[in-house]
């Protein structure tokens, strides 16, 4: 018999027995005198304190296994009703369109179940021109092609859009536009970006100042937000004297409204190719200027214009030289790019993130800045159809008021006007303008031809001196 294992029961045994005998030692003599008086029940109580002491070690593992098997009982019906409502809160979040994780602790292991139907896959589009439908790569992959249009119904009003991931639509208060940083490099969905962007805040009611250097080009900024021109408060800029125009615009209207002038509608600056208008060294004191400006509107806008509805979108597709932008950025919002050295800027030394670019969809994008405490993360950026017009025509916006710009905006109007009238006379003052400044840089003859793409020498040389001859006698006039 393993003394150790059965302690309980020889315990209770030997306490019967000396308890038996004692009572039976010091009780002799009144016993023998109940016996012979007839005290017959007396009598039975000894004789069966006897019996039980003597069958303890029969008895009491019996009734210990009782004990055992009604405790383990209860136990298990209390854990099956707590599973059971675990697991009816895990079915609830899988209709909602949620990932479920269940943890059984009792039995130690934990399940993790993707939704193969979640709250952004739910909503994608069915059809989609030239594409086929969407296809999850795997549990838990982000998707390739989401639909703005199937979603937008789904973002809070007061919330802007960060991106999808695996468990659905991110959103957050739209402060978060404050100061955006996109950044990106050619077909990398930048564009298609900025483009919900200015389509959220047109739907807020927002007011558009635009600088873009390359706005003449098909794929520019501008071109796909022209359709939006009705909210322009000024023409695009794209020559450093009228950016200086539309900067100093802002820096005055928040001047205006810090002071506790009221306003009428919030206003959005976009700037594109943010890089190279700051990053070349600049070469006469407006582009200076202009420079300084830039940063200064991005960090009021980082800092200080929350409070006065006026928000800042900059748009470029590298990131060296940056550094001043990336650090004030409430939201940044980074595309593939092709350089590891540029990946890396925009990724913050991400390097994991840096190398997976090379598989990146378009419209792949990280997500990180001051707004995002929790730190960085990778979305999916919806597909976009943005508002398209029939002309290019600035429209000054029927019954705003600007102050003491709208007077400049109607201005500009007019001369923007001219110029659609005459498309090839407009596009030869701008190419007269172009090259104008590059002589009055210095650039060569030739050099001025490889900035267009055309061979030197010749008679493309001829044409370029006769073409500098006329804008030289343009000039002194």
């Amino acid at each position: 018999m393993d003394m150790k294992k059965n302690w309980l029961e020889l315990t209770l045994a030997g306490a019967a027995a000396v308890g038996v005998v004692t009572v039976g030692i010091t009780q002799l003599g009144p016993v023998l005198a109940v016996w012979w008086a007839g005290h017959w029940v007396l009598v039975e109580i000894a004789v069966g304190l006897g019996l039980v002491g003597g069958t303890a070690r029969k008895w009491i593992p019996f009734g210990w296994k009782v004990y055992t098997v009604i405790s383990d009982r209860m136990d298990v019906e209390r854990m099956r009703e707590q599973h059971y409502l675990m697991l009816a809160d895990s079915r609830t979040q899988m209709r909602q369109g949620f990932d479920m994780e269940y943890h059984n602790q009792a039995l130690g292991f934990q399940v993790k179940v993707h939704n193969p139907y979640t709250k952004a896959q739910r909503v994608q589009v069915q059809e989609v021109a030239s594409q086929e439908n969407l296809q999850i790569e795997a549990p838990g992959a982000l998707p390739n092609l989401v639909r703005y249009e199937d979603i937008r119904t789904h973002i809070p009003a007061d919330h802007a859009l960060v991106g999808i991931d695996q468990k659905g639509i991110i959103t957050r208060q739209r402060a978060i536009k404050a100061l955006t940083w996109v950044v990106g490099g050619s077909g990398s969905g930048k564009t298609n970006t900025v483009c919900i962007r200015v389509d959220e805040d047109y739907e807020w009611g927002h007011r558009f100042l635009v600088i873009d250097p390359h706005w003449f080009k098909d794929d520019s900024m501008y071109n796909a937000i022209k359709g939006y021109a009705d909210r322009f408060l000024m023409p695009v800029a794209y020559e450093t004297e009228d950016i200086l125009q539309v900067l100093n615009a802002f820096l005055d209207e928040f001047k205006r409204r810090k002071a506790g002038g009221s306003w009428e509608f919030p206003i959005t600056i976009l700037i594109d190719e943010v890089g190279s208008l700051t990053t070349d060294k600049p070469e006469t004191d407006e582009e200076k200027e202009m420079i300084d400006k830039i940063k200064q509107v991005a960090r009021i806008c980082g800092q200080e214009s929350r409070g006065f509805e006026m928000t800042g979108m900059y748009i470029s597709q590298d990131a060296a030289g940056l550094a001043w932008l990336r650090k004030r950025a409430i939201m940044v919002l980074a595309h593939q790019l092709l350089m590891m050295s540029e990946r890396l800027l925009a990724c913050n030394q991400n390097v994991e993130v840096a190398r997976e670019m090379d598989t990146w969809p378009i419209g792949r994008t990280l997500v990180y800045g001051i707004g995002f405490k929790e730190g960085q993360k990778v979305v999916q950026q919806p597909v976009f159809q943005p508002k398209v017009v029939d002309s290019t025509i600035f429209q000054q916006p029927n019954g705003d008021d600007f102050g003491r710009y709208s007077e400049e905006a109607l201005e500009a109007d007019g001369r923007l006007l001219e110029d659609q009238i005459d498309p090839t006379g407009f596009e030869l003052k701008k190419l007269i303008a172009e090259i104008g400044k590059m002589k009055g840089n210095g650039m060569s003859n030739d050099a001025i031809l490889k900035q267009y793409g055309l061979n030197p020498g010749g008679r493309n040389n001829q044409n370029m001196k006769a073409l500098a001859e006329v804008i030289g006698s343009i000039e002194e006039e």
